[in-house]
């Protein structure tokens, strides 16, 4: 098996995973084992990373062959791909150098991915172009992660009898906390966790909690995370923003609970699928703000699960937060019904199931868990 993803170390992680060391983000732990899993139980597999920081090859103590790129040509990672000689191909980036390689070849071909697909008329022709290769023959399912996703890839022109919706095994316990009442006569505290990237309106949270603290209300916002931002955040964010980094991903539910509220200004030029981190705000019962992201507005009921503001809108987005920490009843609604919209947002099928399927081309558990039977 060959899988292709477009960013990460799989060795990385596996080594500090084996030796101890913390998860970076949820499910890490769980992905890496299952393809440890597969290793074990199917024969050879190789994870090749296309825009790593660094290259490197090693063969990992669990059988899997990791080897990262940082930013070689879709020639050259190809080359690699024929080397290797693989039946399977698992991709985990909507790659169409890749998929039509595959399928030109006739190769076992899945994709899992956690990408949102907008049309707009500088993208519609690749899109097109990208569901035609989904829809080929070659592609036992294209699993998206969560149901917005996978319905933003039926818009594309995906066949909605190959779209599965999948999710990670949840191990939050979404009943650890009890609902919040806001706390009266401290200093706010806003959390932001994700990468630093301008189009996940990192920049516009920032902009926000200046906003409202010149406007009087005083809140502190902390940054977790990494990405090409973090220099500029740290020279450029000023007194009211606490630069946090990465942390290990067993802390941030608690981070997330022991903040005011949780932001999440994903702009709309950001292919969100549904991000980790709103189960995780869901979970801690701390309150949500959320843009309105086409992936969030059919998940999340505004003034319901969470306070939504228009995607790049800097006012609307203080606006929002300064609701949040003013009305109680507000607070304290969002907070309650946090377990309940946690609860609705499961998805049935899982990561590994999905995987396990597809090498076993169990076209039952496919089509039980299709976007077109969910639909009938």
């Amino acid at each position: 098996m060959l899988i292709v993803q477009h960013a990460g170390d799989y060795g990385e992680a596996y080594k500090r995973l084996s030796s101890g060391g913390p998860e970076t983000y949820f499910a890490q732990r769980y992905s890496v084992d299952v393809v440890s899993e597969i290793a074990a139980s199917s024969g050879a597999v190789a994870v090749f990373v296309a825009e790593a920081e660094v290259e490197a090859e090693e063969m990992l103590g669990n059988g899997v062959l990791s080897r990262t790129y940082a930013g070689a040509k879709d020639a050259d990672l190809l080359a690699a791909a024929c080397a290797w000689e693989p039946t399977h191909v698992l991709m985990r980036t909507p790659r169409v150098s890749f998929l039509r390689w595959a399928i030109d070849r006739r190769l076992d071909v899945a994709l899992t991915i956690a990408d949102s697909f907008q049309t707009s008329l500088r993208n519609w022709l690749g899109h097109r172009r990208l569901a035609t290769f989904l829809n080929d023959p070659a592609v036992w399912a294209v699993g998206n992660h969560g149901t917005p996703a996978c319905g933003s890839l039926r818009g594309i022109g995906v066949h909605p009898d190959r779209i599965v919706a999948w999710d990670w095994e949840h191990q939050l316990d979404a009943e650890r906390f009890a609902a919040k009442l806001l706390k009266k006569g401290a200093r706010r505290r806003a959390l932001y966790v994700g990468s630093l990237v301008p189009d996940k309106g990192v920049w516009d949270a920032v902009e926000a909690v200046h906003l409202l603290n010149r406007s009087g209300t005083s809140i502190v916002l902390d940054l977790i995370g990494n990405g090409p931002e973090i220099d500029s955040l740290n020279a450029r964010g000023g007194a009211d923003i606490n630069v946090v980094g990465p942390r290990p991903n067993a802390e941030i539910v608690q981070r997330m609970h022991d903040a005011d509220v949780v932001l999440v200004p994903s702009r709309h030029a950001y292919p969100e699928g549904f991000p980790l981190t709103i189960y995780e705000a869901l979970a801690s019962r701390t309150p949500i703000v959320a843009s309105d992201h086409p992936m969030f507005v059919d998940q999340l009921e505004n003034d319901v699960s969470a306070i939504l503001f228009p995607a790049g809108d800097v006012k609307a987005l203080a606006a929002a937060v300064e609701r949040v920490l003013s009305n109680p009843t507000c607070y304290n609604r969002l907070s309650t019904n946090a377990h309940q919209t946690w609860q609705r947002l499961q998805v049935p099928a899982k990561w590994r199931d999905f995987l396990v399927a597809w090498l076993s081309h169990d076209a039952v558990w496919r089509d039980r868990f299709s976007l077109a039977a969910s639909e009938r």
